[in-house]
């Protein structure tokens, strides 16, 4: 689904789209079973933007052959007015968290949110995560990848939790050693 903006402020409630920076209200916490993911700090409503999909804006084929140098859990390959794109966001942000690329995949019953095209003020496309639900304050962020029910997620590398736990790491931890090595596609448009 497409949604064109002309300003922050004219979607249906919302108060403003994330697309440069994370608003408040969220928080990562480290899981055993999926590694980091995405809680919220306050009660979020139905159709409330959440976070934006940060990241380099590429075309689907540089977005493949970067893929097939390195495989990475954070292109989100999608379709733009016709045309094949990726949203690279494969290279840990410095400035800013960028928690939208944190979100966990959720099966059927446990998805509170959904991607979303949004066209900027820049006439660009942007992902961004709509609330699908009113979410309760301490519940983790999820959305369905378009992946099989029959798909198995592999464990999160031991380190990362020694790391967290040890307070060791020298900055953030990049994303091959945190995620594991898959690639999520769009499959609505």
């Amino acid at each position: 689904m497409m949604i064109t903006v002309s300003s922050r402020l004219q979607l249906r409630n919302e108060k403003y789209l994330p697309l440069h920076a994370d608003p408040p209200g969220f928080m990562v916490k480290l899981l055993p079973e999926k590694g980091r993911a995405v809680f919220t700090t306050k009660n979020v409503l139905h159709g409330e933007p959440l976070l934006a999909y940060g990241g380099e804006l590429i075309s689907g084929e540089a977005g493949e052959r970067r893929e097939a140098r390195e495989q990475s859990g954070f292109r989100y390959f999608f379709t733009w007015k016709g045309k094949q794109l990726c949203r690279d966001a494969s290279i840990e942000p410095k400035r800013s968290p960028r928690l939208g690329r944190l979100v966990n995949h959720g099966w059927k019953t446990q998805v509170n949110s959904k991607m979303k095209i949004v066209e900027g003020p820049d006439s660009k496309p942007n992902l961004v995560l709509f609330a699908l639900k009113d979410i309760p304050t301490n519940s983790e962020i999820l959305y369905d990848y378009g992946i099989p029910d029959s798909f198995k997620f592999p464990q999160p590398p031991e380190y990362v939790f020694q790391l967290e736990n040890e307070k060791v790491a020298e900055g953030p931890p990049t994303a091959s050693q945190t995620m594991s090595s898959m690639t999520w596609r769009s499959q609505k448009k």
